[in-house]
């Protein structure tokens, strides 16, 4: 059967788009039902399978051009066709969907448009989507459908007639089907529907990781590594409420955490503070991989920092934190591929772990200074200076006074202490004999999106200085 679908779909390649009646158009007419299911929750990895030549890819990536997508089909000269359009973030690879070639938990979504009923084993494509998934992760099948009287008709009649003909057409399904495969599979069947024009939408579910316990409690976690916590519960609520960002990760994440998260709830400044970071610091990035495509980022102190889904332009993004940190970060947040963990202290000598040599090199430290000791702010300084001949990084600091002074009640909550803080970016540089500061951000200029007044307070010399900055180091270049 798949040498016949092969065979259909090789000679009708070059044409394929311009066809008025094809499968193509099916596929650009179901755009619409898959980009509202795929809106409903963030995504960042895309597979299409039966991608064709690129028809639902080519309007997704018009519309989310930051997102990483990836089209398989058995056809070759429908690769070749969909290649050729040379679509940003999108791959094309030659494969058979009942095996998928990819490394396990590699995509937060697969679609399949119009190609389902060309598989003769589809419980292997179930099977393997769920491999490929990740967990919490979707599967979308658009496709035909009928009642069970015309698919029986269909099964029975219709398609061992076209198998005579030269096509590929497997079988038509229903919802029973649907619900053996998930069953089979392991995975979840959470909608079914036949819509206008015999549309088969289905939704299918890969389960997400079971909670995982972080109470304060239990032994796991304690102290600084326990802060991670509070900023991505910030950042989800954020999500859900005001919106001055959209981290649908946090959401997700903090589903999965069985913690109580009360003080956090009722600590406005830690929340606005995370928030305002979480916003310059977006900006910061993005401006530097729009500018240094194809750079190699390592997010130090990553904790559940969720900005490398947020991001694209790099080559591989690397977070690093403590071992307990980091095993907890891999139950909920495994990742593979051109992001990779760390699992090791700022202070350790991790600079061995990066890959890649001779390309631009962007290092953030967020969240971790105001923790630490000048000697450990030398050191870790230190690292970065000794693996990167060139290397911009981006640090988050905190004013002295603020740290001797300013508690927040969820971090004292959490058994956290302020033990450091830096006037500014000068005084920070002066430390540092390898670094010089080429600009510092002050978290004001966050504050102004969901706070207006701060237009105008951030223009007092006060203000910005008492908030905490983002200050832009550079490795000094040494000449012979």
């Amino acid at each position: 059967m798949k040498r016949l679908t092969l065979r259909e779909f090789n000679r009708a390649a070059a044409q394929f788009d311009n066809n008025e009646p094809s499968v193509y158009n099916l596929c650009r007419k179901d755009y619409p039902d898959i980009l509202t299911e795929l809106e409903n929750e963030e995504f960042s990895d895309v597979l299409d399978a039966g991608c064709g030549t690129g028809a639902v890819l080519a309007l997704l990536a018009e519309k989310y051009p930051e997102k990483r997508y990836t089209g398989i089909d058995l056809s070759p000269e429908m690769i070749t066709v969909a290649s050729g359009k040379n679509l940003p973030n999108v791959k094309f690879v030659c494969g058979d969907c009942e095996m998928l070639p990819f490394e396990a938990e590699s995509f937060d979504v697969i679609t399949c448009s119009m190609s389902f009923h060309h598989y003769p084993h589809p419980l292997d494509f179930f099977q393997s989507c769920k491999r490929v998934l990740r967990p919490g992760g979707r599967l979308i099948i658009r496709d035909m459908t009928a009642n069970s009287f015309l698919r029986f008709f269909i099964n029975g009649i219709e398609l061992p007639l076209c198998h005579l003909l030269g096509k590929g057409d497997v079988a038509c399904y229903g919802r029973k089907d649907l619900e053996r495969f998930c069953l089979a599979s392991g995975l979840k069947l959470e909608a079914f529907e036949q819509r206008k024009g015999f549309r088969l939408h289905s939704v299918i579910r890969k389960e997400p990781a079971a909670a995982i316990d972080a109470g304060q409690h239990d032994g796991q976690l304690s102290g600084v590594p326990e802060t991670m916590l509070q900023t991505v519960y910030a950042r989800a609520k954020e999500t859900r409420t005001r919106g001055a960002i959209r981290d649908e990760k946090a959401v997700q994440l903090v589903k999965q955490l069985n913690y109580d998260f009360s003080l956090a709830d009722k600590d406005a400044a830690m929340h606005n503070g995370v928030i305002a970071r979480t916003i310059v610091l977006d900006r910061l990035v993005k401006n530097f991989l729009e500018t240094h495509p194809g750079a190699v980022v390592v997010n130090t102190a990553c904790g559940l920092d969720t900005r490398c889904y947020r991001m694209s332009g790099y080559a591989h993004w690397y977070n690093l934190d403590l071992p307990e940190t980091m095993a907890v970060r891999e139950k909920l947040l495994p990742e593979y591929g051109d992001i990779s963990p760390i699992a090791m202290s700022a202070m350790e000598d991790w600079g061995g772990q990066i890959k890649e040599s001779g390309v631009p090199v962007l290092v953030i430290i967020e969240g971790l200074t105001m923790y630490l000791t000048e000697a450990d702010i030398r050191q870790m300084f230190s690292v970065i200076s000794g693996r990167f001949r060139q290397v911009i990084v981006l640090v988050e600091t905190m004013n002295p006074a603020v740290a001797k002074h300013f508690k927040e009640k969820s971090i004292e909550g959490s058994h956290a202490k302020f033990t450091w803080g830096v006037k500014d970016g000068n005084a920070l540089a002066a430390l540092l004999p390898d670094f010089r500061c080429i600009e510092e951000h002050s978290l004001t200029e966050g504050m102004t999106a969901f706070v207006p007044i701060y237009k105008v307070l951030g223009t007092l010399p006060f203000i910005r200085n008492i908030s905490n900055k983002i200050i832009v180091l550079e490795k000094r270049q040494r000449h012979v």
